[in-house]
Parts: C-alpha cells; structure tokens; sequence
C-alpha cells in the first residue's frame, strides 16, 4: 500500500495543469470556484491537491483556481495561502479517472475530453456529436445503442415493482454502449455509427417539424423504442406522414404518450407497413 505524505507550499503558480484533465476555463466552472474560495477562506484548506512529482495535477484544478481568486481579489487582502498537497508516484492517470468518477464530479464532456486527449477516436466522435448537433450526453448514449450496440428488449415480470423500467422490458446492451463503460474509457462509438447519426438527425433537421417538438428526451426515446420493436420502420415515412396530415399529430409530454402518437400518425391511412407499439404495449 502507498503511504502519502502532505507537504506545503505557498507558491500557487508552481502547478500545472494537464491538457487531458477536465478544462477549467469553461464557463459553468467560474461560480463553482468562487464558492471553492468562499470555503477555503470560512473554513481553510481541508482538501489537498494531488499532483505529479513536477507538480503537474491530478486533482484539484479547482482549488488552485480558487487559491489564485482569494489572492488576486483586494477585497480580502490575503498575500499568502498554504496550499497542502500530496505527490502521487504511481498510476497517476488512473488515480485521476478513479477520484472523479467516485466522486460524480466529472460529467460526460470532461471524461470524454479525456480520452479524446489521449488519442480514442470514440470520445473524439462523441464530442463532434455534442457540438454539431448539440444533443444531449444521454441522448447519445442511448442512441448509439440503437446504432451499434444491437439493443435487445427482454421481457421481464412485470408484477416486479421494484423495476424502473417501462411495461415490463428492459433494454440490454453490449459492454461498451452504457455509462460505466463510457467512464472508463470502454465506450463505442464507431465512424459508422458517427455517420449513421448524422444521417438520422440529418433527417430531423430536413423535416417540417419543429426543432422544439423532436428535440425532446421522451420524444427521441420513444423513436428508439418503436425502431427497436420495428425494424421496417423508416424515418422519411414518418415525416412524410407528418407533413401529409399534420392535424393527426398531437404533442406529448411521456415517453408513453410519445409512443402513442408516433404509432398513430405513422399508421394512419399507411399503404406502407403498419408498427406496432413498443414495450409490451397493445395497438387500439
């Protein structure tokens, strides 16, 4: 077992940031590190950084930052702050991925920041994703599971209360498609999957329905549902559907009424080949 020691110093521009540790110059990080400071100034500095033998951190980008905040700010009048720290010798990149993962303060963007820095094309994709079409972290996961993960839906007892899953299935996926793997830089996001959502969202963006009615997390998952349960299904029919009678779509507000509504207007007049509703649902 590694035995650490604490030391000292009062010089808080002898620490380094690492490029593949999360950024702390993004915007919502500005009121987390005064609230840091706020602390450290009421209460003083209980957590030390852990850093690299050249200083370089591991943790505590925040609390640096915050150091520098109470240094710079006139208001406090404080010329000096002891900074405690402890140089880790070992695996460093994993003590980094293990404190911010136990912890939950790394979000998708940081871990993914972080693989993609150290080469992993999947995070690479990932991040492209977030910033082209600005969709939600948890929309890509559960859509690339559609696109590469070969989703199965099992069926389950649905007297089992204790289950947080929809009409009695649960939605089984492959190792490399679910949120610990993505945090452990197992995650799968192939250029084939990376085309196939531009493909798909391509066709959302091309459509006459507004962006506010299909950019809806219960929305985007009852469509992976019902293409699940339906491997005819295609999208240019819905909206074609959509936009042949558009007073046969009614806005939802579950994933159940989603559900619903998409099966209707798709079915409704079809010379095409009908759906049926996901989940364990029957069609009326």
């Amino acid at each position: 077992m590694t035995r650490l020691r604490i030391n000292y110093t009062n010089n808080v521009d002898s620490f380094k940031y690492l490029s593949y540790n999360r950024d702390v110059k993004k915007g919502e990080s500005e009121s987390h590190i005064k609230k840091i400071a706020l602390k450290i100034l009421e209460k003083g500095f209980r957590v030390p950084i852990f850093v690299k033998k050249n200083r370089e951190v591991i943790d505590g980008q925040h609390r640096i930052e915050a150091v520098k905040l109470l240094l710079s700010d006139k208001r406090f009048n404080i010329k000096s702050i002891d900074i405690p720290y402890i140089e880790y010798k070992n695996d460093e990149d994993d003590l980094m991925i293990t404190l911010n993962r136990d912890r939950k303060d790394w979000g998708f963007d940081d871990f993914a920041h972080y693989f993609s820095t150290k080469g992993n094309l999947n995070y690479t994709l990932f991040l492209k994703l977030r910033k082209e079409y600005g969709l939600t972290a948890f929309c890509i996961l559960q859509h690339n599971r559609l696109f590469g993960g070969r989703v199965q839906l099992i069926p389950i007892d649905k007297k089992d209360k204790t289950s947080k899953t929809l009409k009695g299935f649960i939605v089984k996926t492959p190792s490399g498609y679910n949120e610990s793997d993505f945090k452990s830089g197992k995650f799968k996001l192939t250029k084939e999957s990376y085309e196939k959502f531009r493909d798909y969202f391509g066709k959302f963006i091309d459509s006459d329905m507004l962006i506010t009615e299909w950019k809806k997390t219960y929305f985007l998952r009852a469509m992976i549902y019902l293409k699940i349960a339906n491997k005819s299904m295609n999208l240019n029919t819905f909206f074609k559907q959509y936009s042949k009678y558009p007073k046969q779509w009614n806005n939802g507000y579950t994933e159940y009424e989603h559900i619903k509504n998409i099966t209707k207007l798709y079915n409704y007049r079809a010379k095409h080949r009908k759906i049926k509703y996901a989940l364990g649902m029957v069609n009326k």
